[in-house]
């Protein structure tokens, strides 16, 4: 994770992709990485959200860095970051 000043946190990039119903959003690089990405799912809302392990660190903060991952979704990958620290 690149920090670039003291409370201001470069995030990987995202990339959104629309299936069927269902929107995938990858967080860095889980997109080119099918075999060791993680995925958490709202099937509410019909919205997965697939990062890397290593990853893990990066999900923090109270607000989602993109309009397109849910609130209750990030705010359960903030709880497992929180968890693996």
């Amino acid at each position: 994770m690149n920090k670039t000043s003291q409370a201001t946190w470069v995030f990987p990039a995202i990339s959104v992709e629309q299936r069927l119903d269902w929107t995938d959003i990858f967080w860095g690089d889980a997109l080119r990485q099918s075999q060791r990405r993680c995925s958490f799912l709202d099937p509410t809302v019909k919205v997965a959200l697939h990062y890397l392990p290593e990853d893990l660190p990066t999900f923090q903060g109270s607000r989602p860095p993109h309009p397109q991952i849910p609130l209750n979704l990030w705010q359960q990958l903030v709880k497992r970051s929180q968890a693996h620290r």
